[in-house]
């Protein structure tokens, strides 16, 4: 965090409780406190997703046909399957560079999406599923850890509904 931004939280801080001081309400000083802390707390949050913003918009924009060759070639995976979940990603995580995620990533220790944005995965599991008329129980038991790991995922779970529909 920027050492402005410390300062504007510690002043609001200071504020806050001076505010309640005061007061002779306990209620508006708790109320301060609380506002303070929230503010401190979304300033917080902001840097953070900064951060990793910049680390995942540092690496090139790869082409799909290049995505795929260096992550998916090696695969049994359809690269019109990749280019779906790559285009939902990169919608759905537009804000942090989700067009630039590499299958390596790891979800919570690299990108900490399930810390800054859990509904967001969750509705990228919605449209996957949408869009490729699959259940939850398609999907493998194995855990999701990658960015990888969503394609795989995904990619087992056509396969296990296209087992079921043969």
């Amino acid at each position: 965090m920027k050492r402005v931004d410390k300062a504007i939280c510690v002043e609001l801080l200071g504020l806050a409780v001076a505010a309640g001081l005061k007061s002779a309400s306990a209620f508006l000083a708790l109320l301060c406190i609380t506002f303070a802390t929230l503010v401190f707390a979304f300033v917080a949050l902001q840097r953070y997703r900064n951060g990793i913003r910049a680390w995942v918009l540092a690496r090139p924009d790869l082409p799909l046909q290049e995505f795929f060759d260096r992550f998916f070639s090696q695969e049994h995976i359809s690269p019109e399957v990749v280019a779906a979940v790559r285009e939902m990603i990169s919608h759905r995580f537009a804000r942090l560079g989700g067009s630039r995620f590499w299958p390596t990533d790891r979800l919570d220790e690299d990108l900490h999406l399930i810390e800054i944005d859990p509904t967001r995965i969750e509705d990228l599991w919605c449209r996957i599923m949408d869009k490729f008329q699959i259940d939850e129980d398609d999907f493998p038991d194995a855990p999701l850890d990658t960015i990888g790991d969503v394609y795989t995922h995904v990619w087992s779970a056509i396969e296990k509904r296209q087992l079921h529909v043969v």
